[in-house]
């Protein structure tokens, strides 16, 4: 958890890095974890990179994304 957190960061700054891409096909994380990840990702997109969110399976459930992609696929 702490290194998704960290690396949110890290990329918000590196030249190299120009967007986030997230594969929700698997995700099972808890309200307050995809909380926190909503928080670094909403401050991620303040740096004008973008964010596409991905899911290869339909959820069984409804599905809050941490922030409002980019893109959605």
């Amino acid at each position: 958890m702490n290194d998704i957190l960290a690396n949110i960061e890290k990329a918000q700054t590196d030249d190299r890095i120009k967007g986030i891409y997230l594969d929700l096909s698997t995700v099972t994380v808890g309200l307050g974890i995809a909380e926190e990840i909503r928080g670094k990702l909403l401050k991620f997109r303040e740096s004008g990179k973008f964010i596409i969110a991905y899911s290869e399976d339909e959820p069984k459930k409804p599905i809050t994304l941490p922030a409002p992609p980019t893109k959605s696929t």
